[in-house]
């Protein structure tokens, strides 16, 4: 029997940690600050990393043809993103949508001649970073504009 690590060997490397850490850092900040929506939006990006965590390492993720039960994962983020974006009055919400979307796309990435499992795996990966600090940024933008409409005299 494999153990965890045997199955997912850069676990414990500066990427994952660094995202792992800011992940819960916006999250603490989101929930002390932010609005509806980026309370949602940030338990979305936490449910849809976890969940492609558990899957990478139940179906053996090697990234070498498209790997269907992480797409389908992410086709729900999108949907639940794209819902929120919907719903939502702010532009925070769109811009986390659309890195989404381009999620989705890049999962097209086997079809392409020669492409390297390492890169697919990355290009899937790396939007989750611009995710953060959109939403972080959007978090921030909240609490200012929370603060002026306090700030006005009666």
């Amino acid at each position: 029997m494999d153990s965890l690590y045997d199955r997912l060997p850069g676990l414990l490397t500066f990427r994952p940690l660094l995202y792992g850490i800011l992940m819960w850092f916006v999250c603490i900040y989101a929930f002390l600050r932010g609005g509806w929506e980026e309370r949602i939006a940030i338990l979305v990006l936490i449910i849809s990393a976890y969940l492609t965590f558990v899957l990478s390492a139940l179906f053996r993720s090697r990234y070498t043809d498209l790997e269907w039960p992480i797409f389908l994962g992410d086709v729900v983020t999108f949907i639940v993103l794209q819902l929120l974006a919907m719903q939502s009055k702010k532009f925070s919400p769109l811009w986390l949508a659309a890195f989404s979307g381009v999620v989705l796309l890049s999962h097209l990435a086997p079809l392409m001649p020669g492409m390297l499992p390492a890169t697919y795996h990355d290009a899937i990966a790396i939007w989750g970073y611009p995710s953060l600090i959109v939403l972080a940024l959007g978090i921030a933008n909240h609490h200012r504009t929370k603060m002026q409409i306090l700030a006005r005299p009666t």
